[in-house]
């Protein structure tokens, strides 16, 4: 495996110089068994790359600093930043219903079609099912496709009840974009954000990137061992939610420089007003995790630890995970990417530790996971919770719970049985438990929300809603 290497990288025309940093990335990647990884770091306007590890296992191709990675969802901040350029013209409203821009917007529920605004959309609050992934194909009318789909699926919680992370909202959010600015998605980022940013190596579709070193995804076999995936992107027709822009971190890094300088594009000019920049990390919404003080903004998810306020998104795709995480106040960002079912936990690891070394306290706070509250009344939380495309079984096992989760809808009974997840939880507290695999490694915490005049939980959550149905 190729060792990591560092060097000086745009957006700055200075060295960030970390003589730590190839150590941290290599080790970590080695521990975790990511195939390959890329990380950026920018500091007081400086930086420093360093990447490890092999791009593609069938071929052997190094990782190195030009290797372009799919960004997945870190998309879902681009597509906001974008739409709130028509804010800033006085085009756009964020209070207003979404089919006061598109006519054509509905979902299965009529009362809630005329009251999901912008703001639900860009604040994961809308209600709407969130993992409608449907494919129209590569052209120019995918999009509108999908949304004509999104008239089928209903709410899986009051509107602007609840912060449910919701793809298929982000999708309509790219719709209104392109309703608004009279052009296509692909075209908006190829016109309108890459040159402005000076982002020379993203691209927005596989011909372009397949020109390029570009990154494939991995995942475990079944067998411990990994395989490079059968598939390398998700459907043109989810893109502004996050399945088409393919980038390096110093480009990341770029996009980042625009929200630390509140709007200013590199030219000097605005492309966001500072109100409008400073509005996208401002608390909208709490999200239900066990650390608190973490709420989602116009699209940025916003933590506070301590006196620093962190801004971040991560980005999901088919054994690509990438992160961005930004402390604007101290000029401080960090674009990670990964090509493997680990990247996330590499993410957060390389995050934590340079965040500690250069800003002075770690973003991502983990709850102590062995302290278990032994008085808490396993019995009410029992039950059946699903959503769209998911259904999960909470039973009583043992001295706990289980959790048995399978995919419906999308796949056979006998596929289905063979990608369930089964997780036993025990209580950190009355609303969060830590949820562990087969092999007893934490992975995941789930939130039991809003308890009926029972006491038993009307929703499960992790990341997503899921409502209960028994």
């Amino acid at each position: 495996m190729p060792t990591a290497t560092s060097t000086a990288t745009p957006p700055a025309d200075r060295e960030l110089e970390l003589d730590w940093l190839d150590d941290l990335v290599a080790t970590h990647r080695e521990q975790l068994g990511v195939p390959g990884v890329t990380v950026a770091v920018l500091h007081d306007g400086a930086v420093a790359t360093s990447v490890s590890g092999v791009a593609n296992l069938n071929t052997g191709a190094p990782v190195t600093p030009d290797t372009r990675f799919l960004i997945g969802s870190i998309s879902k901040v681009v597509t906001g930043t974008l739409l709130l350029q028509h804010l800033d013209r006085g085009e756009l409203e964020l209070d207003a219903p979404v089919r006061g821009y598109l006519p054509e917007f509905r979902i299965a529920d009529a009362e809630a079609t005329e009251a999901i605004t912008i703001r639900h959309l860009l604040t994961h609050t809308s209600g709407i099912e969130g993992d409608h992934f449907e494919d129209f194909g590569r052209g120019d009318d995918a999009i509108d496709r999908y949304l004509e789909s999104v008239a089928k699926i209903g709410l899986i919680h009051d509107v602007g009840a609840l912060f449910s992370y919701c793809n298929t909202g982000w999708v309509v959010a790219g719709r209104v974009l392109e309703t608004l600015r009279g052009q296509r998605y692909r075209n908006i980022l190829k016109e309108s954000l890459l040159p402005v940013l000076g982002m020379t190596q993203t691209t927005t579709a596989p011909e372009e990137t397949i020109l390029h070193a570009a990154a494939v995804g991995h995942v475990d076999d079944g067998s411990g061992e990994l395989r490079a995936t059968s598939v390398y992107a998700l459907p043109a027709s989810m893109g502004p939610a996050g399945t088409v822009l393919c980038s390096t971190p110093r480009d990341l890094l770029r996009f980042a420089q625009l929200h630390i300088d509140e709007g200013r594009a590199p030219d000097g000019n605005p492309f966001l007003s500072p109100e409008t920049a400073r509005a996208m990390r401002e608390p909208q919404a709490e999200i239900p995790v066990p650390s608190r003080n973490t709420w989602i903004g116009l699209g940025w998810l916003t933590m506070q630890r301590e006196a620093t306020t962190f801004i971040s998104h991560s980005g999901g795709t088919t054994g690509q995970f990438s992160q961005l995480l930004v402390a604007p106040e101290h000029g401080f960002a960090i674009a990670s990417q990964t090509n493997g079912p680990n990247g996330r936990a590499f993410n957060s690891a390389i995050g934590n530790e340079v965040t500690r070394r250069l800003v002075g306290t770690t973003a991502w706070e983990t709850p102590s996971l062995d302290q278990v509250d032994d008085t808490v009344d396993l019995d009410r939380y029992v039950g059946v919770y699903e959503r769209l495309s998911m259904r999960a079984t909470v039973a009583r096992h043992e001295d706990g719970l289980r959790m048995t989760s399978i995919p419906v809808g999308t796949t056979t009974s006998d596929e289905a049985e063979a990608k369930q997840e089964v997780l036993d939880l025990a209580p950190l507290d009355e609303t969060f438990f830590v949820a562990r695999n087969g092999e007893g490694a934490a992975a995941a915490i789930i939130g039991f929300l809003l308890p009926d005049e029972d006491g038993r939980p009307t929703y499960a959550y992790a990341g997503r809603i899921a409502r209960r149905v028994g």
